[in-house]
């Protein structure tokens, strides 16, 4: 199987002029920390260009820093992002 990364995405996806809740370094060192996750380099790199949205009207790439109630995934396991707000 032939692997692709976010490069070959953002080949045909266009990149927003305004992308909405992109993602740090910061951020994403605080969300390693909190949850004991390390995401893959594509992924954060991704939510680093593009940030929360949709693809296609289809598919929703989860955002774990998203505010936005209609894109923000639901887990009861933590509440990571309270504890990432009082660090900040």
């Amino acid at each position: 199987m032939q692997q692709y990364s976010y490069h070959h995405l953002l080949d045909v996806l266009p990149t927003p002029t305004n992308p909405v809740e992109t993602v740090g370094d910061t951020q994403w060192k605080i969300f390693e920390i909190i949850t004991g996750i390390n995401l893959p380099d594509d992924y954060r790199a991704y939510l680093s260009i593009l940030g929360t949205g949709m693809i296609g009207y289809e598919i929703t790439p989860y955002n774990p820093f998203c505010k936005r109630p209609l894109y923000r995934a639901s887990y009861s396991c933590r509440d990571w992002m309270r504890q990432a707000d009082a660090i900040q």
